[in-house]
């Protein structure tokens, strides 16, 4: 289905670090049951800059348990297009055009004994403190943070993680893993989250235990295989991608030529011609489609659909799981054809 985007007022704006801000959002009392979400989603901001539309995807940060206000969190991309202007232009009062919350990096169902691990590197940590909130207050499971982060003055919500310890400190642990060699903060650890940490962890394949990731690819890549390497299983690795790898997946499919691509949007029919080496995605907005979309790098999951007849090469897959594939469902924006005719349904995503 179509994405829908709502105008909601900036209640205020927080510099968190220098380079990371926190934007709470003013819900109407007539869109609270549209911006109700499950921690760890995020929501598209979509605007207009030199002329061009650009959205991006921006976890949200705050916790509903907890009765605090909507809010989400932009750190500034170096050549960034968007989030600069977030960062060094909004202000209270300032309108932005935002997509309902969506996203499955979320808390499963907690056994009473559940353990919690969360991984978390630079802004990583966004989605990661409205998870570790929920298992907070909403259950009994003892939760433990590794956060990494260059130098002290970029670690965000550092006084929110430290109530947090205090208030919940008989099931609730911090570790910071600071690169420079000066941090102040209580026991941080010089470095990266070196391999022996993770070893020492107290890992079981007991059914209660899940990790959570989140942060740049190479932290990423380097938790989830420390954890495999302890036997870790792999359906309780949660994983929340920010930026694709730059290696694409292997084509191994031999189409050539142009393809009659059949969409299924909010109801709608239509076809369109789209070449073997054009994503679905982009033949769509080429189109004038309103398709649903943000990161355009596979790995939002905002662009999923499902293909129900025909083939299509995915050249990245972190927005969707394995088990999402066998059934057919795929993402448009890495998606190419691979087949004369192909029929993709959103309303079925």
């Amino acid at each position: 289905m179509a994405q829908k985007f709502h105008d909601l007022k900036v209640a205020q704006v927080t510099r968190e670090t220098p380079q990371c801000v926190a934007i709470e959002l003013e819900i109407p009392q007539d869109k609270s049951v549209q911006f109700h979400y499950k921690n760890g989603q995020y929501v598209t901001i979509e605007k207009e800059i030199d002329g061009n539309k650009v959205r991006r995807s921006y976890s949200i940060c705050s916790a509903h348990q907890n009765k605090e206000a909507f809010t989400i969190a932009v750190k500034e991309v170096t050549g960034g297009t968007l989030s600069p202007v977030l960062n060094q232009k909004l202000n209270t009062g300032d309108v932005l055009h935002v997509s309902e919350p969506e996203g499955n990096f979320t808390l499963p169902v907690l056994s009473p004994a559940a353990e919690l691990f969360f991984y978390a590197g630079g802004s990583g940590i966004t989605p990661i403190l409205s998870l570790i909130k929920q298992a907070l207050y909403d259950s009994k499971a003892t939760v433990r943070l590794l956060y990494a982060n260059t130098e002290d003055s970029q670690v965000i919500f550092l006084d929110q993680l430290t109530e947090l310890q205090q208030a919940f400190q008989d099931r609730f642990t911090v570790q910071h893993f600071i690169e420079a060699d000066n941090s102040t903060i209580k026991d941080a650890i010089q470095g990266r989250i070196p391999n022996t940490y993770i070893h020492n962890l107290p890992l079981e394949n007991n059914g209660v235990q899940h990790h959570f990731i989140c942060g740049p690819g190479p932290l990423m890549e380097h938790v989830k295989a420390n954890l495999e390497q302890q036997q870790v299983a792999g359906a309780n690795i949660h994983l929340e991608y920010f930026e694709a790898p730059e290696e694409d997946l292997p084509d191994t499919g031999e189409f050539k030529g142009t393809a009659e691509v059949t969409i299924i949007l909010d109801g709608e029919e239509t076809k369109l011609s789209v070449g073997e080496d054009d994503s679905i995605l982009s033949a769509m907005l080429e189109a004038g489609m309103d398709a649903p979309y943000s990161c355009q790098s596979g790995v939002c999951a905002t662009c999923r659909a499902l293909v129900s007849e025909g083939e299509v090469y995915l050249s990245q897959n972190l927005g969707i799981t394995d088990g999402e594939i066998k059934e057919g469902y795929t993402l448009t924006c890495s998606s190419y054809p691979r087949s004369k005719n192909i029929l993709v349904n959103f309303d079925e995503a």
